[in-house]
């Protein structure tokens, strides 16, 4: 199976500096059986920070949004790490998106969300909002020479 054939990869751009909190697109999950968040915080060492879900039936989130139960991820205060992994599989909602919160203000590296278990293939990539990749390639039977 090929991997980029059967999800879709969405990007959301970090910040630097001056914020605490940061929101994901909204993905729609028509059509997928869950979605994975990578979460990146732009700096080593820094203060306590996590991220948790929310979903919803209208695609804006707003007052019809609720938090994903289960889903609230922290780091270690000081630590070395610099990501989190967020795997929300068959979510109750069709709308979902991450929070991303740190407790002081810095560099927030950036969310990546790939939906996968899609329910037809192949899928396009696409470069809509919340999603912004510029191009994507796939390599069959890879062999050594010049990329």
């Amino acid at each position: 199976m090929n991997l980029l054939r059967n999800c879709m990869i969405g990007v959301n751009a970090g910040t630097s500096g001056g914020s605490t909190e940061v929101e994901s697109a909204v993905y729609d999950m028509s059509g997928f059986e869950g979605i994975l968040f990578v979460a990146m915080n732009g700096i080593l060492g820094t203060s306590d920070w996590g991220v948790w879900a929310e979903s919803g039936t209208s695609s804006g989130l707003s007052s019809t949004s609720s938090v994903i139960a289960g889903s609230k991820v922290n780091s270690t205060a000081g630590g070395t790490s610099v990501g989190i992994v967020l795997d929300i599989y068959k979510p109750e909602h069709r709308y979902v998106k991450l929070n991303f919160d740190q407790q002081s203000t810095g560099d927030i590296g950036g969310i990546v969300a790939i939906k996968y278990g899609a329910h037809k293939a192949p899928i396009t990539q696409s470069t809509g909002t919340g999603y912004y990749i510029v191009n994507s390639e796939m390599s069959v039977t890879a062999s050594s020479g010049t990329a």
